[in-house]
């Protein structure tokens, strides 16, 4: 049958050797779980078939002995009755009865093998069916975390990236705005000077003015006394 040779192809067949034919292992996972669930359902129908033929050839068989034994106590039944001839035929047709027999044991014995070998291949392809599907799980959970991480890290490179022409841009405004603030502190710096001299030189004239008016008191303070002095005299 077709069924046994697909069946016994994909049994000696390793998984990882599947894997490698396709790009993407789900897919070759996927393909090699429907490819056995086919091969599983063609087989349970198959080894159901046999087994209903077995059956159909153990109830052959248990008539056929029923008849082997049925002839055989007609024979002896006859001979009791010293009925040579009505033995004789009871005894061929009880050889009749032994050959279906033994054509429908040996006949039972292969389908018992088969039906034998059929629930063997079933378990098998069961066993393996099982395999995939739990490797096909690991698979997907290792792909989907290796997925991640390839996107974290195009997310990192490409956040580096707009990090680094930030920090450059940030970095170049701020070397202009020490430049700004580079000179607004020395228009400050020449305007405080400026203001500076011009108290510098308000004052000298406010010194001026008190020394002025100091001499005139201390004038003042010289003419009272030589008047006093004069009126002494």
């Amino acid at each position: 049958m077709n069924i046994f040779k697909r069946i016994s192809n994909i049994m000696s067949s390793k998984i990882d050797d599947l894997i490698a034919g396709y790009e993407d292992p789900e897919v070759a996972l996927d393909a090699l779980i429907q490819e056995m669930e086919k091969g599983i359902a063609e087989l349970r129908t198959n080894a159901a078939s046999c087994i209903s033929q077995k059956k159909m050839t153990e109830k052959k068989l248990a008539t056929a002995e029923a008849e082997v034994s049925k002839w055989q106590k007609n024979a002896i039944a006859a001979l009791e009755k010293s009925n040579e001839d009505l033995a004789r035929k009871a005894l061929e047709r009880k050889k009749n009865s032994e050959e279906e027999r033994l054509a429908l044991s040996s006949q039972l014995t292969e389908e018992s093998a088969l039906v034998a070998k059929i629930k063997t291949q079933l378990h098998q392809v069961e066993d393996k069916i099982q395999e995939a599907r739990q490797k096909r799980d690991t698979l997907v959970i290792k792909k989907r975390a290796a997925d991640a991480r390839k996107k974290m890290a195009e997310t990192s490179q490409a956040l580096d990236t707009g990090i680094s022409s930030s920090t450059d841009s940030v970095l170049n405004g701020f070397a202009d705005f020490n430049k700004y603030e580079e000179k607004i502190e020395r228009d400050v710096a020449m305007s405080e000077a400026m203001m500076e001299l011009s108290k510098v030189s308000v004052d000298d004239l406010e010194e001026q003015f008190k020394e002025l008016q100091s001499d005139d008191a201390i004038s003042a303070e010289l003419e009272a006394l030589k008047a006093q002095l004069k009126k002494k005299k």
